[in-house]
């Protein structure tokens, strides 16, 4: 029902409060990235931190702590950009050229460059290795 089509049956107040709740309704738009009315740099709205340029607020609230400077989202950009994983027991960023999806890092992990598990006795569901 459209309140227009109700007006003349509905008391003014509810008529009026009907239609803020329509305008509430159809004006939610979330905003992130806005710009400092004072220093003019910009920032997330949502995060509420520096822009956080090439990545979207869910993978920004993703990254460590020391992986949300400007450095830090540089070496994601990278990360993101190369397709790198992380091995799972020392936490470094591993790149894989050609051959298996099984990996072993330099720390002696065994595991999946696919899914990032612990590759013994992993069957990786996204490569069916």
């Amino acid at each position: 029902m459209e309140p227009h089509n109700c007006r003349s049956i509905l008391p003014n107040d509810v008529f009026v409060r009907w239609g803020d709740v329509l305008c509430v309704e159809n004006m939610v738009v979330v905003i992130t990235q806005s710009k400092c009315p004072e220093c003019k740099r910009l920032f997330c709205a949502k995060c509420k931190v520096p822009w956080h340029s090439g990545f979207v607020c869910e993978e920004f609230e993703k990254l460590n702590k020391d992986e949300r400077e400007i450095e830090g989202l540089q070496l994601m950009k990278l990360v993101k950009s190369e397709e790198w994983q992380r091995c799972p027991s020392c936490r470094m960023y591993v790149g894989r050229s050609e051959g298996c999806a099984q990996m072993r890092c330099r720390c002696g992990c065994n595991f999946c460059y696919k899914c990032g598990a612990h590759s013994s006795d992993h069957y990786c569901n996204s490569c069916g290795t």
